[in-house]
């Protein structure tokens, strides 16, 4: 019986100020990445390269776009073991080796979709048999955010792990928070809710582009969460990150957050 293999996603936020409602930055954005592909360095020797990108209607590519990430290895061909010998490879022997600087072994596929209109990434992490963290992929982006053609093309781009939601509400009931720390950057004018305008509005009364909020329980106390910082909370897991210490049961300080950590 034939074993079945699941496939997991994950999903990125790509942010660029300032952009249109329509999103048709965004599609140039993955266009531009697309036309001037090259292997990115993400972790080590992990390499992440845009291998395929294509509109999913060609007479309607806002409707969104079709595309593969494709995870490789570069090899470190200055640094070879003889394993019959133990000892370092001698000259001649790694004279022998010969690999064209445009192969990569260990290609690894992963499928994404892109909705511009949202700017919404959403990706395979594990398919195939094989697996892609999710924070890789978000190195992806900030590594070519940082180049500079993409940068004078493209003004303050950005990447955002998109959390689970269901991470912030369970920090919310809990009981016993001693510290919290929020952290919120200036969430997108077209996609925001109630609360994110009135966030916006300040940020741009005071021209910022983030806010920081801790709270630290008084001496051998919890914090008491109002409705106001709930909804804080909430905002910060969309557009930033939520990180709670908290007194487990057995008189333990745990923390918890909602960005999560690469593994």
């Amino acid at each position: 019986m034939a074993r079945k293999r699941s496939v997991k996603f994950g999903a990125l936020n790509i942010t660029l100020h300032p952009h249109d409602g329509e999103g048709k930055v965004y599609i140039r954005l993955l266009e531009y990445l697309y036309d001037n592909r090259k292997p990115v360095p993400v972790r080590g020797n992990d390499y992440i390269y845009l291998s395929a990108l294509k509109p999913l209607n060609e007479d309607k590519p806002l409707e969104g776009l079709f595309g593969t990430f494709t995870k490789l290895t570069k090899i470190d061909a200055d640094r070879w073991y003889n394993v019959d010998d133990d000892k370092p490879a001698e000259a001649d022997d790694v004279k022998q080796v010969n690999i064209p600087v445009n192969l990569y072994p260990n290609a690894k596929f992963f499928n994404f979709f892109f909705f511009p209109k949202k700017h919404i990434l959403i990706t395979e992490i594990v398919a195939n048999g094989d697996s892609v963290s999710i924070q890789t992929l978000s190195k992806f982006f900030e590594v070519l955010f940082e180049r500079e053609d993409i940068s004078q093309n493209f003004t303050k781009a950005k990447v955002q792990i998109l959390p689970d939601m269901g991470k912030v509400e369970t920090i919310i009931k809990m009981e016993k928070i001693f510290l919290l720390e929020l952290e919120v950057h200036r969430p997108n004018a077209d996609d925001v809710d109630k609360v994110e305008k009135n966030l916006m509005a300040k940020l741009n009364r005071m021209n910022a582009e983030k806010v920081q909020e801790k709270y630290e329980a008084q001496n051998k106390g919890y914090l008491e969460l109002d409705e106001i910082t709930k909804d804080t909370m909430r905002v910060a897991a969309k557009n930033g990150k939520v990180e709670a210490k908290v007194i487990d049961d057995k008189g333990l300080v745990k923390k918890y957050s909602t960005s999560g950590n690469p593994p």
